[in-house]
Formats: structure tokens, sequence, C-alpha cells
């Protein structure tokens, strides 16, 4: 009986020295499951999240609802977003739809919107400012269920213009998730909880309390662990598992009450505990065996043994079985002997197909070759970390960085494999690498001057563009702060600018500067330059550097036009005004030294008369040549006389000379050219005045300017214009042609002339060349082809020659103008050969050609008010055509472009204010002696 007690004892001890050794067991088991229910869901909210934020950006990024917040007819918008709106809702757990504008008010919404408008205001304003989408994490409406709010900014051409904000109802798929549990229980149970101050916010319902979202409140060490713990102070002890929510401010837990947890074990316990009663009872009846008492001794031992090898397989399956790499276990030939599922996965072969594959059998083809390599490496060194790439069983490859360990285990080698998908990693890696290549592509073959710079201002890398626009190499610009470059003193204010963006107090720079070009030289150039916050803490700003020299000197340019077409219109009305009255002082000039000298008068009041007259012409001359050079619509398909152009700018130069130098003219008779005699006159003129200004005023003794015109060997035409002044450097002398350079002091020209005078000669299919030395004056030579031999030069006034007749006959001349002392200055000069009748209106003119019809001519101002010349002249046409082709029209200038065209295209005469007396008795008598066929 005694051995039989005993036998009894040793069957409790080890009974109880197996709960003991199986409790150890179970509890690790229970911590892996719930780590791994943990983990599952952790992946399922993860994706949850994922794929709302993918919908919604998807939605907000549509055209129809970009376009829509551009739209004002609100009533349509409404039915045609609602309808789409309400058609995505069952997409993915929405449980209503808002487009909100940026400041957070409704544009249109699928139900009405909760009255929260200051925090729906803010909570868009965080989004935009972000520029991505953005959780608002679950919360209650005053008493509504709770409810998730994402929102979207709705973006237009990279800014945003409002915002989509999508309410989600966690009741559809996020609480049911969390209930769900993968095997039988009366109180296991997942919590999902965030932090708020020093606790945990539960935002889940839960078994025990259904009213727990968003009302109970755990202390914050909660989440720390698996460790056991209550949750209320009197509740039962807990076993949990926590994990937080990746992007989130979620925590997962999930728990289950020990008591709970532990009861398979207590049941197997007193199962083992009533079979040891019952063997003891056997025992006491028949005597026992020793035998039985060695195997069940044995049969313990090996069933403990057997139950820790079994827990650590699972913990090493589940382990495996949930990693996200690929585990393999190969033997020393390399064959697979165990792999989890994620490899399977992965590599789209079943677990039973994998194990009949070697591991060179998973690798592409292309990196078979180095395996024997890798084998040595990892045979060398027990383990090796490598990158190479996986064949799929469709035949795809994919990136993995391989970490393999060699173990002896029972004296056989095996290899531990761990492969990791670097898809992503190699993918952005490859993005990256793209990146920088446009970038610099982007900042190689810009055309603008791009620099990369650092905290001082001073440039980390410069562009070819840069380079090449200050004349210096790359090298010679790193480490230069980019401010020293900049003339003058705003250079100061650039390096202040630049210091303030380095140091992030601002986010742009942006100004018009004047950059120095090594060896001499500046670039006006407009330079902005931006904050980077990037990982490379090399370069703090990128700036960007425009070279809008060319650009200016075109707006200069136009300036320039400007001005010369305004003084083109006023030296036109001028001309006018100057004419009217020149005409008639002149006529009675004329016609008072006429009298007087067939008198026989005083000789001195006829001289006197005589240089008036003198004074008269040069003005007259001078008027005209003023007229001529404003022109800015003449043509060059007519023939032009260089002789001519350059008395033309003589006269308009004497001024300008006179104080500075004499003149030698050598005006030899050149043949005609084909081009504008205004626009050589102007080259003449430029050409003129360049030279005056390279010699200093004072001693116009000491100087000459010659002008010489005439055939050059070759056939065509020359203006030579050449000076005794200062010179021009031999350096310079490639430039001088280049617009606005000038060698002047500054408010001394505007450097365009000489470049005006090279783009018209050029345009007329000739060429200018000079000749210079410093200290012997210039000599500018520009040479014109000829015209076809037979062309003539036409006359000035734009009308034909006319000689008087030898025997003319009296005739009837009717004069218009509006200046009365124009008319009777014709008068007089008229009215020794012909009848003549003064009008000033042409209103008058029109019904004394209607009464009288037989005038032989109508001398007609072009430009009268009321009714002008060439009304006149249409409407005595369209009743009498013979009395209309005897107008000859008196101009002041034609300054209208309508004037221009009208005298181009009526061929009657012309005679231009003031008039030569001898040029219109002339034209008078040409008209009034006309056979009678043609005045018929």
């Amino acid at each position: 009986m005694l051995l039989t007690a005993g036998v009894a004892s040793a069957i409790a001890v080890a009974a109880a020295l197996s709960f003991e050794a199986s409790a150890r067991v179970f509890r690790a088991e229970k911590e892996g499951q719930l780590a791994a229910i943990v983990a599952v869901k952790v992946e399922e909210l993860a994706r949850w999240r994922a794929e709302r934020i993918a919908d919604s950006s998807a939605i907000a990024s549509d055209a129809m609802l970009v376009d829509s917040l551009g739209r004002t007819d609100v009533p349509a918008l409404q039915e045609d977003l609602g309808r789409w709106f309400r058609g995505l809702m069952g997409l993915g757990d929405y449980a209503a739809f808002e487009l909100l504008d940026p400041a957070g008010r409704v544009v249109v919404a699928t139900s009405p919107p909760p009255d929260d408008e200051p925090q729906r205001a803010a909570v868009v304003a965080t989004a935009l400012a972000a520029r991505r989408p953005t959780f608002v994490d679950l919360h209650r409406h005053g008493e509504s269920e709770p409810q998730l709010e994402l929102v979207t900014p709705v973006m237009r051409r990279g800014e945003p213009v409002g915002a989509l904000l999508v309410r989600i109802d966690p009741r559809a798929y996020v609480y049911p998730l969390l209930r769900s549990w993968p095997a039988q229980g009366t109180s296991a149970e997942t919590l999902l909880v965030r932090e708020d101050g020093d606790a945990l916010v539960v935002l889940n319902p839960v078994r025990s309390r259904p009213d727990a979202a968003l009302a109970l409140r755990l202390p914050a060490a909660f989440a720390t662990g698996a460790a056991p713990r209550r949750r209320e102070p009197e509740g039962p002890e807990l076993l949990s598992a926590a994990q937080p929510v990746p992007h989130s401010p979620w925590t997962l837990i999930a728990q289950v009450p020990v008591a709970e947890a532990f009861a398979p074990l207590r049941e197997r316990l007193v199962w083992t505990l009533g079979l040891a009663a019952a063997l003891l009872a056997a025992v006491a009846a028949g005597g026992g065996l020793w035998w039985r008492q060695r195997v069940a001794g044995f049969e313990r031992q090996r069933l403990v043994a057997e139950a820790e090898r079994n827990a650590v397989a699972r913990r090493l399956d589940r382990l495996t079985r949930w990693s996200r790499d690929l585990v393999f276990l190969t033997d020393d030939a390399h064959r697979i002997v165990e792999v989890n599922e994620r490899a399977a996965e992965a590599l789209g072969y079943t677990r039973e197909e994998l194990l009949r594959l070697a591991v060179p059998d998973l690798r592409d083809p292309a990196t078979v070759a180095d395996f024997p390599d890798r084998v040595r490496e990892e045979m060398a060194h027990g383990a090796l970390l490598f990158e190479t790439r996986y064949r799929r069983k469709d035949g795809s490859t994919f990136p993995v960085e391989v970490s393999v360990h060699v173990d002896e285990v029972d004296g056989r080698r095996l290899f531990q494999g761990i492969a990791r998908d670097i898809s992503e990693r190699v993918a952005a890696e490859q993005a990256l690498r793209a990146s920088e290549a446009k970038f610099r592509a982007a900042f190689e073959g810009a055309r603008l001057g791009v620099a990369l710079l650092d905290a001082r201002g001073a440039v980390v890398e410069a562009n070819p563009a840069l380079c090449g626009m200050l004349g210096r190499s790359e090298a010679a610009l790193r480490g230069e702060p980019l401010a020293r470059l900049v003339e003058g003193g705003a250079g100061a204010e650039l390096a202040a600018a630049l210091e303030r963006l380095g140091a992030g107090a601002i986010e742009t720079v942006e100004g018009s500067y004047r950059l120095a070009r090594a060896g001499g030289g500046a670039v006006d150039a407009l330079l902005r330059a931006g904050a980077l916050r990037g990982a490379d803490t090399r370069w703090s700003a990128l700036a960007f550097v425009e070279d809008v020299s060319e650009k200016r000197q075109l707006q200069a340019r136009l300036q320039l036009a400007d001005r010369m077409a305004s003084l083109g219109t006023l030296a036109a009305g001028v001309a006018h005004e100057i004419n009217n009255p020149l005409a008639f002082v002149l006529a009675n000039v004329d016609h008072a030294a006429e009298v007087l000298r067939s008198a026989g008068r005083d000789p001195g009041v006829v001289a006197a008369l005589d240089d008036a007259r003198a004074g008269a012409i040069r003005v007259r001359e001078i008027v005209r040549e003023l007229r001529a050079f404003s022109r800015a619509d003449a043509e060059n398909d007519s023939l032009a006389d260089v002789r001519r152009a350059a008395r033309s700018a003589m006269a308009l130069a004497e001024n300008e000379i006179r104080h500075r130098a004499g003149i030698v003219l050598s005006l030899e008779a050149a043949p005609p050219v084909r081009g504008s005699e205004h626009r050589l006159g102007q080259v003449a003129l430029n050409l003129l005045v360049n030279a005056a200004q390279a010699i200093p005023e004072g001693d116009a003794a000491r100087h000459t300017i010659r002008v010489a015109t005439g055939t050059a060997p070759d056939g065509r035409a020359f203006l030579e214009v050449s000076d005794t002044g200062a010179g021009i450097a031999p350096d310079l002398l490639p430039r001088i042609f280049d617009p606005f350079f000038t060698t002047k002091p500054v408010g001394v020209g505007t450097g365009l002339g000489l470049s005006i005078c090279h783009a018209i000669v050029t345009g007329l299919g000739g060429e200018i060349r000079v000749e210079s030395a410093l200290g012997a004056g210039a000599t500018f030579r520009v040479l014109l082809p000829a015209a076809a031999p037979d062309a003539t030069v036409g006359r000035e006034g734009g009308g034909p020659a006319t000689v008087a007749p030898s025997v003319p006959r009296r005739g009837r001349v009717v004069v218009v103008d509006d200046e009365p002392l124009v008319g009777r200055a014709v008068q007089r000069v008229l009215a020794a050969q012909h009848d003549v009748v003064v009008l000033t209106a042409a209103s008058a003119a029109l019904a004394a050609l209607a009464e009288e019809p037989a005038a032989d001519v109508v001398l007609c101002d072009l430009m009268m008010p009321g009714m002008s010349g060439m009304e006149l002249h249409a409407r005595v046409r369209a009743r009498s055509p013979r009395v209309a082709d005897r107008f000859v029209f008196l101009t002041g200038g034609a300054f209208t472009a309508a004037a221009r065209e009208f005298l181009d295209a009526v061929p009657n005469a012309r005679i231009e204010k003031p008039f030569d007396p001898e040029a219109l008795r002339a034209a008078v008598a040409r008209l009034v002696s006309a056979p009678a066929a043609e005045r018929a």
C-alpha cells in the first residue's frame, strides 16, 4: 500500500509539474495568437484607410468636379453632382459627400450637412494648406452616431480651389472588422483607441459596453503590451496585445480574460488527475506492475518534450506565416525543405511545388551565374546580405534583398534565407534617378541661367547658360556669392535678401540687376530665387537668371520708334502750318521785288527783298527736309539720288556741325539707286551727326567734315562721310553697329544711330564700311547697287515737270484756299497773264464751278476745314470730269494717310507750298494752253 501511495503521489506531482510547463507554453501560445490577430486587423485597417484616400483623391481630381467649382448655376450643379455623388456612395462605406469652397462653405451636398461650419472651415484650411487628403478622426455631431470624415483638396493647375468632404459610417466596415474573432469566445474582443491627454479613448463599441464608442476611457499604459492587466479595478485579469495602425492616431488592442484563455488547460488538468485516480485504483486492485510505472514516466517525459517542441514549432510557424518576407529553409544541396506562405504567395507557387524546387530555380536566369560565388561567401562568413532578382511562376521577375544564415542542426548543414521584396524601394530609387536625370537635363539644357545657392547666397552649381551669360566657367563661379556679381549698390541689397532666404525668413527673392561679365561689360538680368527645403543641405535656394538685355533694347527701339512717329506727325503738322504763311510771304516778296526791279526803283530795297526771299527759301527747304526725314512710310521701290540725299542731310545737320568743323563737299554725280531717298537722307544725317559729335566744340578752324558722293570703281553709288575727330579704338570697331553700343557720355546719343544706318543700307542691298584709328578720325563709306540703266529719278514734290508754253493764252483760274493771304499771293503771281478768282471755302467753289464751268485751271488747297480739296474734287468729278482733270492741288504737307493715298491715286499735278512763282506760272500755262481736244 505504501508503494501504491507513493505511486499516487508521484502521479500528482507529475501532473502539477506538467500543468505548470503546459501553462507557460499555453500562455505564450495565447500571446502569439493575440499578436497575430492584432497584426491582421491592423493590416486590414491600414488597407481600408488607403483605399478611402485613393477613392477620394480620384473623385476630387475628376475634371467634372474641378470644373464645377467655376460654375454659377447652383441648381443645375446640385442636380448633376448630387446624382453623381449618390452613385458613388455605394463604393465604400460612404454616408455623404460634400463639395466645399476654399472657405469651407458647402456648394453641393448629398444630405443636409451638420451645423459645424467653423469646424469644417478649419479642417478644410488644414487640408488645403497640406495639399493632401486629411482624415478627421472618429467623432460625433451632437447626438449622432460616431463617424469619420475625409477632406481632399480639389486642385486646378496646381492650386487648391476647393475641397471634397467624404463622411464615412464606421458601422459599415470598421466596427464589424473589430468585432470579428477567429475563434469561439464569450469575452475576447478588440479595442480601437487613440490617445487623449494621459488616457486612451475607446473608438468602437465592445461586448461588455455597447455604448463604449467615444465614451470609455482607459489608462494610457493599457496599450503597452501583453502583460496581464485589468481594464477596470474590479474586473478580471486580461491578456492583451497592442499595435499602432500606420499613418493614423489609432492603436489596436486585442484582449481576452486570463480565466477564459486558460479554461481548456484546466479541463485537461482535471482529466489528467481523474486518470491518475483511476490508475491508482487499478494498481491498488491489481497490485500494480513495475513496468507500467516506467512506461508512464517515459510517456510523461515524451509528452512534455513533444508539447514543448510543438509550441516552438507553432511559434516559428506563426512567425513565418505572418511575416511580410519570404522565408526559406534549404539543405546542403540548396533544395527547399521548408517555406512560408508569403513566399508561395509572392512567387505564385503552391507550398508543395516550392518544396520540389531548389534556390537556383527561383532566381532570374540572368542572375544565376553569381550563385556559386554567393554560396562560397555564405560558407566563409556564416551569413550574407545581398540583392538579386527572383522569378515568379508566370515568368515575371522582381528585385529582392536576401539575408542568408548558415546553421548546423544534428550535424546537418542548413541555410535559412529571408528574402524581402524591394520592388517599391527599387522603383523609388529608379524614380529618384529619373527625377535627377530630368532635373540635370533641365538644369544643363535650360536657356535661362540657373544656379543652386547655399545659405550664404554663394553659387554651389551653375548651368552652362549662366556661365555663358557671365563669361565665366562653373569652376570660377562656384563658391562666389551671387550678390558680388551685381554692379552698384544693389549687390548689398541682394546679399541681404538671399541671406534672409537661406535663413527661412522669406520664400522668394525677385528683382532686376546688372551682372558684371568677365572681361568687361554687363548683363541686364531679371533674377528670381526660391527657397529649397530638401534633404540636401548644400542647397538653400534655386536662382533663375534671365538675360533681358535684348528685351530692353527692343523696348528702347519701340520707344524710339514711337517718338519718331510722334515727331513725324508733329513735323508734318508744323510743315503745313509754316508752309501756308511761307507761301504768301515768298510770293509777295517775289512780286514786290519784281515790281520794284521793273520800275527801276532803289536797288538797295530790291537787294533787301532778294535777301528776304533767300531766307524764306532756306526756311522752305528746311521744312521740306524735316518733313521728308519724318516720313515713316517711304517705300524702297522708288529711285533715289544719293547726291540729293546728302544735300538734304547737310541742310538739317548744319547747325550741329558749324560750331565744330568746316565742311568740305565733293558731290559728284552718282547712278540712281533703288530705294527711298528719305531713308538715304536719314543715313546721311546720322553719319553727319555722328561725325560732328566725334569733334569737340570750340575749335571749328582745326577740324573738317568731308562729304562726298560719286560712282565707285565697281559701278555702285557711294556716299562717304569722314571727320578729323577722336577716332575709334580697334577693339571697338566690331561692335559699333550693335544696337545701343556707344562710346559717348551718358545723355549724348542713344547708341542707335549707326545700327539704324546699318539696317537701312543692308536692307537696300548695300554695305557700310568704316576705317578709323585713335586720334586720326573716321571714314564711313556707304556703297549701294545702281538701279537699271534706263531708270530716271523722280522729281521732288510728286508731280511731273512743268514747262511754260512759248505763247500762252489768257485763261480763267479759280483759286480755292482757306488762307486768304495765300489766295491773294497766287492772284498777284498770275494776274498779269490770267483772270483769277479767289475763293476761301470749298462749298463756295462748288457753287461757282457749277454756274461757270468754263474754268481753265482750279488751284485747290488739299486740306481745308468743312469740305476738303479731296471732297471738292470728287464732287466736281461726279458732275464734270473735264473740270476735275484741271485741278492742281496746293499742299502744305499731306500729313494724313488719306491725303497721301489720294495724291497717289489721282493723276492731277500738285504744287507744294511755299511754291516757286515761275513753277506756278508754268503749271497754269500748260493747262491753259492744252489743245482743245484735251480740254474737251
